[in-house]
């Protein structure tokens, strides 16, 4: 009976250590800065590639990741980002307009703990010809931008609760109308042409 005790308890140590194995695979524990965050090590770098012609709107939806526009050199729209298993991003065209939308895994609604690194952002290149309008938006993070052209082409619409916002003069009043979110994430837009 001692010995059947004995296994036992070797059974369930092996099986703890296996479990404990598996977790220290898929998270790790960081500090960054000042805090600590949980992160995935299995971030996995990707991107989209897609023609603008006939599209009128780029729109882009993230939670806590920033997002950064660059004018691109070639005529085509690019977007690099970083995604694993437990999160992702939700890419859709419909020919007239392209979607880009963050899928947070379960711990960020059941923990509200962001599982990525501090520098993880969305990376847009824009290119130059594009008319259409954009819509980009961030609960937490900072969006950055950089249009071609000059202030006087845009209109910025702004959202922004709390946050710091560096805009360009005169751009209220261009036909090229932009969209910009975050809640307490930074806001910055700079033109080429100026």
């Amino acid at each position: 009976m001692e010995q059947s005790s004995r296994v036992k308890t070797i059974v369930f140590l092996i099986a703890l250590i296996a479990v404990a194995a598996v977790g220290l695979f898929w998270l790790t524990l960081r500090r960054v800065d000042s805090s600590w965050l949980i992160t995935l090590p299995d971030l996995i770098s990707r991107e989209y590639r897609a023609d603008m012609s006939g599209v009128e709107l780029l729109s882009v939806e993230d939670i806590y990741n920033d997002i950064v526009l660059l004018p691109a050199r070639d005529n085509q729209l690019r977007i690099e980002y970083l995604e694993n298993n437990f999160e992702h991003y939700a890419l859709s065209a419909d020919g007239q307009s392209i979607g880009c939308r963050f899928i947070p895994g379960d711990h960020y609604f059941k923990y509200g703990l962001p599982m990525r690194s501090g520098d993880s952002r969305l990376v847009i290149y824009l290119p130059r010809e594009y008319r259409g309008g954009l819509a980009l938006g961030t609960t937490s993070g900072d969006i950055s931008v950089t249009l071609p052209g000059c202030a006087a082409d845009y209109t910025l619409l702004i959202d922004s609760a709390s946050g710091m916002l560096s805009l360009p003069e005169g751009c209220d009043s261009g036909s090229r109308i932009v969209t910009l979110t975050s809640s307490s994430g930074n806001i910055s837009v700079t033109c080429e042409g100026e």
